[in-house]
């Protein structure tokens, strides 16, 4: 284990830093590999579990539940106390989860399984953007949040169609298992090998003195710039949230009328084009600090390719591709908005920052998931209104999707209201107040 010793002569910017983060992004990838990974398997818990599809998804649910409300909570704790243990307990909570998970006989157990990754999942994103601010030079803070987001994508694609051909070879149970064993190595691992904080850090707040937790979350959520950036991190995450986490695969099914398995494979662009571009958008908004400017071009562009998807009827698969990746591109810029959460806020307080960026996507990417399900059951005919999906016209899919490209309008709108952080000076401007 690096002890408080050894940790007290490390010092920031050094190759051990991105050692650090990587380790830290590890865990996230294998938090958003756990998230996806019942998509794949879905019939099989069903079967499992002798349970209906709603008492299923509900158990399953309880993840996001969890995840949602503990946002707030992880990042004053990371605040307080560090990196190493909040992340090392996360990732054996996670690991434990799923072999609870594993060994589910009823939707109880299963969701308290699923509650018990939720909860470890709630540190991943956090914590290695964390560990990337304390680490790192200040100047790579968008790289490595880029960075961040596409070792997350790289877990959303493995735990699908991979997973579904591992279940289907191993069983679900013992492939569930074993990513529960790997949980617990991961955790391990954190634990020895990540430091809490480094020496400077603590110097630089000065000698550690009783805070309210109160006083800390009013300090934050009073905090209009970063409520503003939420929102705006919210909208530019709708593709990933609602069309390739939920309905888009049904959406496309119905519009282009090709089967399930070649439209699943059109909205796997989204994911794919953000495992790429994330990067690269970090790494240009560092290159040129700036943030505000890139994120107003990404809602442009993010709404103009959702738009065509949503409101262009006939303009086939080729259309439907261009318009996946433009909307793919422009809205990666949403790692911007991390970046922008931390930069309006004082030092001690980025890891809460960060989490509640997190928390507001999250939570409007559910209320947004759950109007449109209520357009779509609005639309439907009464005789068919308990079964929405199987009924839903393309028609009525576009009616219920124009939300999405709307919101990019107000998305627009709030960025004007929020400054640039991006530049040398506004950094050491918010480090002075800190």
């Amino acid at each position: 284990m690096l002890t408080e010793k050894l940790s007290s002569k490390l010092e920031r910017g050094r190759w051990y830093g991105w050692l650090f983060w990587g380790l830290a992004a590890v865990f996230y990838l294998y938090e958003f590999f756990i998230r996806v990974t019942p998509d794949a398997i879905l019939p099989e818990l069903g079967e499992a579990v002798n349970a209906t599809g709603t008492d299923l998804v509900t158990s399953l649910s309880a993840y996001l539940w969890v995840y949602a409300p503990m946002q707030l909570v992880v990042g004053l704790l990371i605040d307080r106390f560090g990196s190493r243990f909040p992340l090392a307990i996360a990732a054996l909570a996670c690991g434990g989860g799923s072999l609870l998970f594993a060994g589910a006989t009823g939707v109880v157990d299963l969701g308290f399984g699923r509650g018990l990754q939720g909860f470890g999942s709630a540190f991943a994103f956090v914590g290695a953007v964390y560990v990337a601010t304390i680490w790192c030079a200040p100047k790579r803070l968008a790289l490595i949040v880029g960075l961040t987001t596409s070792v997350g994508m790289i877990g959303s694609i493995v735990g699908q169609a991979p997973v579904a051909d591992l279940a289907a070879d191993l069983g679900w149970r013992p492939l569930v298992r074993w990513i529960g064993f790997t949980g617990l190595l991961l955790g391990i691992v954190l634990l020895i090998f990540i430091p809490s904080r480094p020496k400077w850090f603590n110097d630089h707040l000065g000698p550690e003195v009783e805070k309210s937790l109160l006083r800390d979350i009013a300090r934050i959520l009073l905090n209009w710039k970063l409520l503003l950036i939420g929102v705006v991190s919210a909208i530019l995450y709708m593709p990933q949230s609602v069309i390739a986490a939920l309905w888009g695969t049904t959406f496309l099914e119905r519009s282009t009328g090709q089967s399930a398995m070649h439209s699943a494979e059109l909205v796997s662009i989204l994911p794919f084009t953000w495992l790429i571009a994330c990067s690269a958008c970090g790494w240009l908004s560092d290159r040129v600090g700036r943030r505000k400017g890139l994120l107003l071009v990404g809602t442009v562009g993010g709404g103009i390719g959702m738009g065509v998807l949503t409101f262009a009827s006939d303009i086939g698969t080729g259309g439907i591709i261009t318009a996946l990746i433009i909307g793919g591109l422009f809205t990666s810029t949403q790692v911007l908005t991390f970046a922008v959460a931390m930069e309006v806020c004082p030092r001690s307080l980025r890891a809460t920052a960060a989490a509640l960026c997190n928390a507001v996507t999250m939570l409007a990417a559910a209320g947004i998931q759950i109007s449109i399900a209520a357009v779509l059951e609005g639309n439907a005919d009464p005789a068919n209104a308990g079964n929405m999906l199987e009924h839903a016209t393309a028609g009525d899919f576009r009616r219920a999707y124009a939300i999405i490209p709307l919101s990019f309008i107000l998305a627009f709108v709030l960025l004007l209201f929020i400054p640039e952080t991006g530049g040398q000076s506004q950094v050491k401007a918010n480090e002075a107040a800190d």
